[in-house]
C-alpha cells in the first residue's frame, strides 16, 4: 500500500510545492500550492488549517469574496442551460459586488 505523505512535499512531475492533510471535520486535502517557494506552500498550509480549525470548533465560516464564490458557483453550476444568462448577469454585477466579501452585501446595500 503507498504511504500518503502529510504537510508539505515535492511530486517528482511538477515543479510546484503539494500539501496534503486531514482536516478536523475529517476532509482529506491534497493539492497543489501553486508555488515554487516552500515557506509560502507552508503558509498556504497552515492557513487552510486555521480556517478548517476555526469552522469546525466555533463555528466560523471563512470570509469569501464576492468573485470567489462566483467563480465556485459558475463551476458547479456549468452544466445549466441558462450557463450564458448567468455569466452574463454575474458579469454585469461584478463591477458592484467584485470588491465585496458576501458577509457584506445584504438587501440594503442591493437596492441602492
Amino acid at each position: 500500500m503507498a504511504q500518503t505523505q502529510e504537510g508539505v512535499y515535492r511530486r517528482p512531475d511538477s515543479r510546484f510545492w503539494w500539501i496534503a492533510t486531514t482536516l478536523p471535520n475529517s476532509k482529506r486535502i491534497r493539492q497543489s500550492a501553486g508555488t515554487e517557494n516552500r515557506q509560502d506552500a507552508e503558509a498556504l498550509l497552515a492557513k487552510i488549517k486555521l480556517e478548517a480549525f476555526r469552522e469546525h470548533h466555533f463555528g466560523f465560516k471563512p470570509q469569501r469574496t464576492w468573485q470567489q464564490a462566483v467563480v465556485r458557483y459558475l463551476t458547479i453550476k456549468a452544466n445549466l442551460r441558462s450557463f450564458r444568462d448567468v455569466q452574463r448577469i454575474c458579469r454585469m454585477l461584478n463591477p458592484y459586488l467584485g470588491t465585496l466579501t458576501l458577509n457584506q452585501i445584504n438587501g440594503d446595500m442591493i437596492g441602492q
